[in-house]
């Protein structure tokens, strides 16, 4: 292929300023950009397009290829289809391999495809390329992303009205997989993963979109002597389908310490998303799910981020209990729990945030250097909101209205209507936090021991 004019103008440039010009020609344009809607294709890598850019960079020239390939592969997915496995075996025994950072394993269940058999589920040559990731000799973090059309699967327990799905027994949980090939797809990969030699040497590991389904894999030894070498470990919780307030899905939240969190003896780095449909919390009765938070001791956490979690005992008790080595808290669009008790909603218990502040504070942390709240839902909404709460198995609705609250910093809380599961801003609750002040209050006071200990690093 001849280079073409632009590029021949382009490799007389220095060699820093070429890849500069690239990495500006990559970036998306953000202020266009959007993110999706909640769906199947939610964990996709949104860097699709870079990638894609990437490619055709590389294809004007050798030089390009040499230069920009390593990145075109320092992420890889490979798919539940032998396809899939054939180009990622391509991969591996090629030039590139060494420069694949990060596998992901994609189990895909489509719609129709749940009386498939495992065979066909996971295909042999699949598990060839988990059952040997060693040929990746730089992989630094393994992801596993299912990518299940849970709400159906849900529609259909329901319509037979069986409760097996929530039984974490090991032995039933195997003749349920024998009966049904969609459950020992969400153990197939981990089984084969684990039968590989050089697992433990992962130091990063994430399971993506994760179905309140037990699987058989979670509670085996191998399983777990995986977690107990990893440095960072993200969670999340499938969006789609099951609800927290309507399911007796506890004792799979139950086993969330003994299956992943207890294990985590080495950990730094710790993420975990429940979703808007798991409410989590130390409590399982109105529909609330246990955090598996409660016995977990990880003596080397410097890191923790949790999303759409309910403030509770749990949690922060978790919290404090690693002030010692924790450096960083980020909490995003998790929700207080407030005394106040709308109608059609049963409230178990109150937590507000300025508790959460006062039980830091007041263990002094001195590594504590952040301490992020973030909440990506709009603000000013939330204060705006009508005070009447939605009835019983209606959809949520608000209706705009002037505040007398002056804005301030928000602090979110929130309810869970049993109509759909869903957790949703009390606006009520929020306005309060506005007029009584303590919640900003005990935000400053925190983050100015935060400061004071950054000023201290220097």
């Amino acid at each position: 292929m001849q280079t073409s004019r632009s590029s021949r103008t382009l490799l007389t440039l220095p060699l820093e300023l070429q890849r500069e010009i690239i990495s500006h020609a990559l970036v998306p344009n953000r202020k266009d950009y959007q993110d999706p809607p909640v769906s199947l294709d939610i964990y996709r890598v949104r860097d699709d397009r870079d990638v894609a850019s990437l490619l055709n960079w590389s294809s004007t020239c050798k030089w390009f290829r040499t230069l920009l390939a390593p990145r075109c592969f320092e992420t890889i997915s490979l798919w539940n289809s032998a396809q899939s496995a054939l180009s990622v075996h391509a991969i591996a025994q090629g030039e590139w391999a060494g420069s694949v950072k990060t596998l992901r394993y994609v189990a895909q269940l489509k719609e129709g495809q749940e009386c498939l058999s495992i065979a066909e589920l996971h295909p042999p040559e699949v598990e060839a390329i988990l059952n040997r990731i060693s040929q990746f000799p730089n992989l630094e973090q393994l992801t596993v992303s299912f990518l299940i059309h849970y709400q159906e699967i849900w529609s259909a327990l329901r319509r037979e009205q069986t409760t097996n799905f929530i039984n974490v027994n090991p032995a039933f949980t195997t003749v349920e997989e024998k009966r049904h090939p969609w459950r020992a797809l969400l153990s197939a990969g981990v089984n084969s993963i684990i039968q590989n030699p050089s697992y433990g040497r992962l130091e990063t590991f994430e399971i993506q979109n994760l179905g309140v389904f037990p699987a058989s894999a979670y509670g085996l030894q191998k399983f777990r002597k995986l977690f107990s070498k990893l440095k960072t470990f993200r969670l999340s919780f499938s969006e789609l389908g099951q609800t927290g307030s309507l399911d007796p899905n506890f004792q799979f939240f139950e086993q969330l310490g003994p299956w992943f969190f207890n294990n985590l003896r080495l950990v730094e780095n710790l993420s975990v998303d429940a979703g808007r449909r798991h409410l989590l919390s130390e409590q399982v009765s109105y529909g609330f799910n246990n955090t598996g938070l409660r016995e977990a001791r990880m003596p080397k956490l410097r890191n923790v981020k949790f999303q759409n979690l309910f403030l509770c005992k749990e949690v922060v008790a978790f919290l404090t209990k690693h002030l010692g080595t924790l450096e960083s808290i980020t909490l995003e669009n998790c929700y207080g729990n407030h005394s106040l008790k709308p109608q059609h909603v049963r409230y178990p218990f109150s937590y507000h945030w300025w508790q959460l502040f006062d039980a830091l504070k007041t263990e002094s942390p001195t590594r504590l250097v952040a301490f992020e709240l973030n909440f990506t839902r709009n603000e000013k909404g939330l204060i705006q909101w009508g005070k009447k709460p939605p009835p019983y198995e209606n959809e949520w609705y608000s209706q705009l209205k002037k505040s007398e609250v002056q804005p301030g910093k928000i602090f979110l809380y929130g309810v869970a209507f049993p109509g759909d599961g869903l957790t949703y801003p009390y606006p009520e609750a929020i306005q309060e936090s506005l007029r009584e002040g303590l919640d900003e209050r005990g935000y400053l006071s925190l983050m100015a021991m935060v400061e004071c200990n950054v000023k201290k690093r220097k």
